[in-house]
């Protein structure tokens, strides 16, 4: 299975004479909340609306679970384009043949979740390798709602790490991960064996942390990261850092050069799919950290409750 990370995008509205106070999301213009509006445009959605031929790529909502303030969803995503067999990556025999118009499927999870009284929705977003549901959901829904409300200006961002958290938070690994290795052991009278080869760096001498300084040596590129397990840059894949802050640990996969943590790893390379209800989890997880980073209130009963049926059933207009 490919390695999942989540992501997470803000959603705000502001008018346009006053820029610099966002509105609320649950009432807005002291009537419509954004969240029930989300449902009934992706369960208005047409699913042609959602195959994009230009770049070959597609999603598909498979089902959609509303609860407390938040929306879940679930999704099949993949990339199209390309006809001819479909082998097993282990014998090399050729499974069946695919057309154009055929495509492997993964999984996904999203999360709309948008509080009481909320000025800022936030969007979880499951990545599964390459693929994700971002550019069908985040930006169709948000130009519906500047169609919908014109007086309004909707803004969107991705969310990294608070800097708060990662002031404080320790590092206790690194890893260095290739994938599709295949060793050397023919001469044993072994079948050949590809997998993921990981190097894991972790404190000695029953220390737990690794100095401040080197995360932030590593973090900003001085030193260089193949480099940190005596590798050269083509034996590494990725690279992943964990950290820890008042006994909370969270994994990311380490991006460009100084660049902010705004990826957190759900499940790496060759791990199990995590099943929705991790998914949804790890989205909870999240959660109050980034909503304080953004202002809002986030409270642990936000994520329980029914919906009445009358939202449940509500329908946009034609002409919306």
């Amino acid at each position: 299975m490919p390695r999942r990370t989540v992501t997470a995008t803000r959603l705000w509205a502001t008018t346009r004479r006053r820029m610099d106070e966002t509105q609320d999301l649950s009432r807005l213009a002291g009537a419509h909340d954004v969240l029930h509006l989300a449902h009934a445009f992706f369960a208005g959605i047409p699913p042609q609306d959602l195959i994009d031929h230009s770049k070959e790529r597609y999603v598909a909502i498979e089902k959609m679970v509303p609860t407390g303030r938040t929306l879940l969803l679930e999704l099949s995503v993949g990339i199209f384009g390309d006809s001819g067999p479909t082998r097993d990556v282990m014998t090399g025999k050729t499974e069946h043949t695919r057309g154009r118009h055929h495509s492997p499927a993964s999984t996904v999870r999203a999360l709309v979740a948008i509080p009481q009284r909320a000025t800022s929705a936030l969007i979880f977003l499951e990545h599964a390798g390459g693929n994700s549901a971002s550019w069908a959901l985040i930006t169709p829904l948000k130009l519906w709602l500047r169609k919908r409300f014109p007086d309004y200006t909707w803004s969107s961002e991705t969310l990294v790490e608070t800097d708060a958290w990662m002031e404080a938070a320790q590092l206790t690994a690194v890893s260095a991960v290739l994938h599709g290795h295949s060793p050397n052991i023919e001469d044993a009278d072994v079948p050949k064996v590809i997998g993921k080869l990981e190097h894991v760096l972790t404190p000695e001498g029953g220390g737990k942390f690794f100095p401040r300084a080197l995360w932030d040596a590593l973090h900003a590129g001085r030193i260089k990261r193949a480099e940190l397990f005596g590798l050269e840059d083509s034996e590494i894949d990725d690279v992943f850092v964990r950290m820890e802050k008042d006994g909370r640990s969270k994994k990311f996969a380490l991006g460009y050069t100084g660049s902010p943590l705004a990826k957190w790893v759900l499940s790496d390379a060759g791990d199990a799919e995590p099943s929705t209800e991790a998914a949804r989890d790890f989205f909870f997880e999240l959660a109050p950290d980034l909503f304080t980073a953004v202002g809002v209130d986030w409270q642990s009963e936000d994520r329980y409750g029914d919906w009445p049926q009358e939202v449940l059933s509500l329908k946009l207009e034609e002409d919306s």
